[in-house]
């Protein structure tokens, strides 16, 4: 009997052994997958993650193109050679005179201040040294002289019965003798209306800005 019952002990230990390894093989499993469903849960969420793109703001973002609607088309850009309502709106937008006068006053254009001579035959201008036109070339007193006589008294050639002279002064002074005295009149008719061009761009145009300002 004892033996049997020795036996029946170690029977019941063997298998309370092979049941706890069991166990624990169990608990290794349920492991394992639980910690593979955690991987895949990150993995998801990278996945499905939104990266951020970057997005133009005020700051960064640049204009290429610029439509304005104005009432007729311009056809020719010529700073001098332009006639029409449409070329009148973009030809100021395009280019700067010497000096604007409307309503009794002088205002800055390309020259900053300016004075008559006491007989009041002789106006003289003095330059922004710092003008430059679309493409960044520099203007001085040269362009504005090229200006006048290879431009507009070129087209408006009743300058010439106005202005006894344009002269250089230095290379940011500029006048211009008149025949009689000044007056408003005569000053919107030539020096306000005196487009200023750089020499170089102007004569390296193919059609003297016409298509091209």
């Amino acid at each position: 009997m004892s033996k049997k019952i020795i036996a029946l002990i170690l029977a019941l230990v063997l298998c309370f052994s092979l049941v706890a390894c069991g166990d624990s093989g169990s608990k290794d499993t349920e492991k394992t997958p639980t910690t593979s469903a955690n991987t895949n849960k990150d993995n998801t969420n990278n996945d499905n993650q939104q990266v951020p793109v970057d997005q133009p703001t005020k700051d960064s973002a640049t204009i290429e193109v610029l439509n304005v609607g104005i009432e007729a088309d311009c056809t020719n850009f010529n700073p001098w050679g332009f006639s029409g309502t449409g070329a009148n709106l973009v030809i100021y937008s395009l280019y700067q005179p010497f000096v604007y006068a409307k309503s009794g006053e002088y205002y800055p254009g390309i020259c900053q201040d300016w004075e008559i001579s006491d007989d009041g035959l002789t106006f003289t201008g003095y330059m922004f040294e710092n003008i430059t036109d679309w493409a960044g070339n520099h203007i001085n007193a040269d362009d504005v002289l090229f200006s006048w006589y290879n431009g507009a008294c070129e087209f408006y050639p009743e300058n010439l019965d106005k202005v006894k002279e344009c002269k250089k002064i230095d290379d940011y002074t500029v006048s211009f003798e008149f025949y009689d005295t000044i007056n408003l009149d005569d000053m919107c008719n030539t020096v306000s209306r005196l487009y200023i061009v750089d020499q170089g761009a102007y004569e390296a145009s193919e059609n003297q800005f016409s298509t091209d300002p």
